[in-house]
């Protein structure tokens, strides 16, 4: 049954997921508190005082944590637009996730303006990973990992961004703390894997300490330079839990920037 984000707000299903739709997320206007937020066992202070943080790897395992174990088909859609608002271009999406499983599998559909099928893309989230592809309706192929790094059609978001391979990575390390608008996070580093070919050298992560969220990251190249950046715009407590509705991405230079909207979540 699908749930309308706009009309059925107190059936919406949890969806942590959209906090992490990213590579570079800077929430600009991301309603509530931390200390309003709930807690998640997944993210577990180390044993000490208060100047003692949890394990980077312990972090990141509980974003993974709050993604939905069950089956779920999300609808939305992709509008690209010139920094002055003129809207360029308009896509529709599709996800279907299936992170419960014991190797997460996802697909993602792009859609013209016209509902049409442009592009799908399928990744299990195995060691290695495993990329399929396909254009428009035509039948899925297995393609490189690079292919991740793409950015969809004429928008600012990669293959990289939507299917949040990067959450997979290992190599996690703590970078400090920081608070991002009224949120107090941890900011951890995860290094691409060698043997994993892809667009970001390292991403960097803001996590919520109450909620364990993920709520600004970049993608950043060899040197440390921040190659996308993504802003959530606006988020909602439903059933207990909080969810990203709005968010905007921009990748350099700043010509353009990708808002991506979600508008209907149904369980399968």
């Amino acid at each position: 049954m699908p749930f309308n984000i706009q009309s059925c707000r107190r059936k919406f299903i949890p969806l942590t997921i959209l906090c992490a739709v990213t590579v570079g997320v800077s929430p600009s206007s991301a309603q509530g508190s931390d200390a309003e937020r709930p807690g998640t066992n997944a993210v577990s202070e180390t044993a000490g005082g208060d100047d003692e943080v949890p394990i980077a790897s312990t972090l990141l395992a509980g974003v993974i944590h709050q993604l939905p174990p069950d089956p779920i088909r999300v609808t939305g859609k992709l509008l690209v637009r010139r920094l002055r608002g003129v809207p360029v271009k308009t896509y529709g999406f599709e996800l279907i996730a299936r992170w419960g499983e014991d190797v997460p599998h996802t697909q993602y559909t792009i859609f013209d303006a016209f509902g049409d099928p442009l592009e799908r893309l399928e990744l299990t989230h195995g060691v290695p990973p495993r990329v399929r592809h396909a254009v428009g309706g035509g039948d899925l192929a297995e393609v490189p990992v690079v292919a991740l790094g793409r950015q969809i059609q004429q928008s600012d978001i990669s293959w990289m961004d939507l299917t949040l391979s990067f959450l997979w990575w290992t190599d996690a390390h703590h970078e400090g703390e920081e608070s991002v608008r009224t949120f107090d996070c941890y900011i951890i580093r995860v290094n691409r894997p060698p043997d994993e070919p892809g667009p970001y050298h390292s991403v960097r992560l803001w996590i919520s300490k109450k909620a364990g969220m993920m709520l600004r990251a970049e993608g950043l190249d060899a040197t440390g330079k921040p190659i996308r950046q993504l802003w959530v715009h606006s988020v909602h407590k439903v059933d207990g839990a909080w969810m990203v509705e709005n968010m905007e991405i921009q990748s350099p230079p700043a010509v353009q920037r990708t808002k991506l909207s979600i508008a209907e979540v149904e369980r399968l």
